[in-house]
C-alpha cells in the first residue's frame, strides 16, 4: 500500500486533460492516492480493493463531503472510551505489559527472543484461539483485543496492541453515542490505520482483523 502515491499527481493530469464525463476506475485502489488524485479534478471515481480498510479510505477520500474531525474533536470524543478498554486489559495482561518494559528499557533483544515463545496468541494456543472463535462467533468483543490476542509479541508490541484495540473501541463507541458523526468516526478509523504503518502492514498480510 502507498506505492503509487508518486505517480498519482501524473495520472490526475492526464485524466484532467481528457473531455467528457466518464467515469475514471481506480482497480485495485489500495489506499486510493490515484482515485484520491483524480476525484480533486472532478471526475467521478470508482474504486474497487478486496479489504475493507482499502473500501474505508476510498468512502473519506472519494465519497465523503465531512472533513476529518480535529484532533480536540477526537480527543475529547475518544480519551475516555480508549482509557477505560485499556484498563481492562491491562488488568488482564498487566504482568506480561511490565516484562515487555523491563526489556525494551533494557534494550534487551536476548531477553525478548527468550520471552517471546512464552506470549499466548490465536496461533500457539488452543484456548486463545477458542477465545477468538467466541468473539468472531458472537460479537462479544469488550474489552476489545483482536489485535492483543492475534498480533502483540509480533506484528506489534504488547502495549501498542493494547493501544490499537483501546483506540478501536473509542471510536466504536463514539460512532454509536453520537459523540462523532458516521463520517467522523471512518476518517478516525482511516487515522488510526494510516497513523500505524504496520496496521497497514498487518492488514495486507493477515487480513482486515483490526
Amino acid at each position: 500500500m502507498g506505492n503509487k502515491h508518486d505517480v498519482a499527481p501524473v495520472v490526475a493530469e492526464l485524466v484532467r486533460r481528457r473531455r467528457g464525463d466518464r467515469p475514471f476506475l481506480d482497480v485495485f485502489c489500495g489506499l486510493c492516492s490515484v482515485g484520491g488524485a483524480v476525484a480533486r479534478t472532478g471526475h467521478r471515481v470508482v474504486g474497487n480493493d478486496v479489504q475493507s480498510f482499502a473500501a474505508l479510505v476510498a468512502r473519506c477520500l472519494v465519497a465523503t463531503v465531512e472533513m476529518p474531525p480535529s484532533r480536540e474533536k477526537l480527543k475529547d470524543s475518544l480519551w475516555r472510551s480508549h482509557l477505560y478498554n485499556q484498563r481492562r486489559l491491562l488488568e488482564r495482561f498487566g504482568d506480561d505489559v511490565a516484562r515487555e518494559a523491563r526489556i525494551l528499557a533494557n534494550a534487551d533483544a536476548h531477553a525478548y527472543r527468550r520471552a517471546y515463545p512464552h506470549w499466548r496468541h490465536g496461533a500457539n494456543s488452543r484456548t486463545v484461539a477458542a477465545e477468538l472463535a467466541a468473539i468472531a462467533r458472537t460479537g462479544d468483543r469488550r474489552p476489545y483485543r483482536l489485535a492483543t490476542l492475534s498480533f502483540a509479541w509480533g506484528y506489534f508490541g504488547l502495549r501498542q496492541a493494547i493501544a490499537i484495540d483501546s483506540i478501536r473501541f473509542a471510536i466504536d463507541r463514539a460512532r454509536e453515542s453520537g459523540r462523532l458523526t458516521p463520517a467522523g468516526a471512518d476518517w478516525a478509523l482511516v487515522a488510526r490505520g494510516r497513523g500505524c504503518g504496520a496496521c497497514c502492514r498487518a492488514a495486507q498480510s493477515r487480513g482486515d482483523a483490526l
